[in-house]
């Protein structure tokens, strides 16, 4: 799945600081608001690159790339 520019910008500040806040990286990431993270974030799950874990407070984590390859090869 080919992800857009700011997708990736997201992927990265979220690498650089998984236990950040929506916040943080709308800062890192120069986006307008939270809502755009929000976006951004429901595109990495669908990629499979993060899980979230509704309910909990910093609930992003990010799948370890070596697993995401292994589940591509099957």
């Amino acid at each position: 799945m080919e992800l857009k520019r700011a997708t990736r910008q997201l992927l990265e500040a979220i690498k650089a600081n998984e236990r950040g806040s929506y916040a943080e990286w709308v800062d890192a990431c120069g986006f307008s608001s939270t809502a755009v993270v929000q976006y951004h974030l429901k595109k990495l799950q669908a990629a499979r690159l993060i899980k979230r874990h509704p309910g909990r407070a910093r609930s992003v984590e990010l799948i370890r790339e070596d697993a995401h390859d292994a589940g591509q090869a099957r």
